[in-house]
């Protein structure tokens, strides 16, 4: 568990090979709760000036706005961390 003066937090390290895609597999079949951030379209989460939405998961709407995909659709689990960084779109 975490200090005394932090909320609870216990981190966990399985001790199985998991990929980006299990882990959300896993998180999505449970609905375990997640940061919402990964519905915008953030696959990597830091500091908030490294952290931005995934280029991977771009595209434009039907009213030819720029959104973001979630990030469990991400397709090249490679790009999991491409957005850190980089200045926002």
């Amino acid at each position: 568990m975490t200090d005394s003066n932090w909320p609870p937090f216990e981190r966990v390290n399985p001790l199985l090979h998991l990929t980006y895609s299990d882990v959300w597999h896993i998180l999505r079949s449970l609905s375990l709760p997640y940061c919402r951030l990964y519905d915008l379209g953030y696959t990597s989460i830091g500091n908030i000036r490294e952290s931005h939405p995934n280029p991977a998961l771009r595209f434009n709407t039907s009213d030819g706005t720029t959104s973001y995909r979630p990030a469990y659709l991400l397709e090249d689990e490679s790009l999991e961390r491409q957005a850190r960084q980089l200045p926002e779109a």
